[in-house]
């Protein structure tokens, strides 16, 4: 004989909830993704999107604060959008200044 185990209602109607949740997070997550191709005037290759109960998380590297500001606003733009977590970061100016270069042959090596 085949035991069978019932499930309250309230279970089945949390499991269609969590469903339904990770489709929105889903669909959001194409439009983040749709968005950040869209930005042409900014490298979005080293970001990486993730959204829980449609909020988005925003992590990886941009070219600078402006760059990071931008995406940030666009994706709270996106319909559906509830909050924005912004992890992006960006170079500091003082490690953006350049050093000068050393050329090695100036070294001489004395024995």
């Amino acid at each position: 004989m085949k035991r069978t185990e019932l499930i309250p209602d309230n279970d089945v109607h949390q499991t269609k909830c969590l469903d339904l949740v990770s489709a929105v997070d889903s669909e959001l997550r194409k439009k983040v993704y749709e968005m950040l191709e869209s930005e042409c005037d900014i490298n979005t290759k080293h970001i990486k999107v993730m959204i829980l109960g449609r909020t988005v998380f925003l992590e990886g590297n941009t070219g600078s604060e402006k760059d990071r500001n931008i995406l940030s606003e666009a994706a709270s733009d996106i319909f559906g959008v509830r909050n924005v977590v912004n992890y992006l970061t960006f170079p500091s100016p003082r490690t953006m200044r350049t050093l000068p270069i050393i050329n090695s042959s100036s070294f001489s090596a004395t024995k």
